[in-house]
């Protein structure tokens, strides 16, 4: 089996698709799923969130999903096997503009006590030194508008 592969009562979880449904436009794709699972998955206490500024005003909805459900208060709410539940504990929005392109702050989060950066945007997918790294990346960009006209679905890991 995928390691990588989003569990069936993470994708179905009722209060998740209903938050992100009653949060996030349907045209845009951040992927919450598969980065609720690398979050509970990996032990994620501190997360760093790093967008480019057309997707900024979006950081803080981000942040509120993934401390709601990637908590280990968010366990019952996600309904996984056995009650295990995320351990995350805060989330932090890197400020520096990306306007969407590489240059992952990996040494910034780092520098923050952060464990997993998420970078949203195009990525030149350099390997991180300093720590665990999700990219989700917009792999439809036919029109050239970039990230800002949704993201994608794909994302490199």
């Amino acid at each position: 089996p995928n390691p990588n592969a989003v569990p069936p009562h993470l994708s179905s979880c009722a209060p998740l698709n209903a938050s992100i449904a009653a949060t996030f436009p349907p045209a845009y794709d951040f992927e919450i799923h598969k980065t609720l699972h690398r979050i509970v998955s990996s032990g994620c206490r501190h997360l760093a969130l790093q967008l480019p500024e057309g997707l900024s005003m979006f950081a803080c909805p981000l942040a509120d999903v993934y401390l709601r459900f990637g908590a280990a208060s968010g366990a019952a709410l996600l309904g996984a096997p056995g009650g295990g539940g995320g351990v995350l504990e805060s989330c932090t929005v890197l400020g520096d503009v990306t306007y969407g392109a590489c240059c992952i702050d990996d040494l910034g989060a780092a520098g923050l006590g952060c464990d997993l950066v998420v970078h949203y945007g195009h990525s030149c997918l350099v390997p991180t030194s300093a720590m665990a790294e999700l990219d989700v990346v917009d792999d439809d960009d036919d029109d050239g508008d970039g990230c800002c006209g949704g993201v994608g679905g794909s994302g490199g890991e």
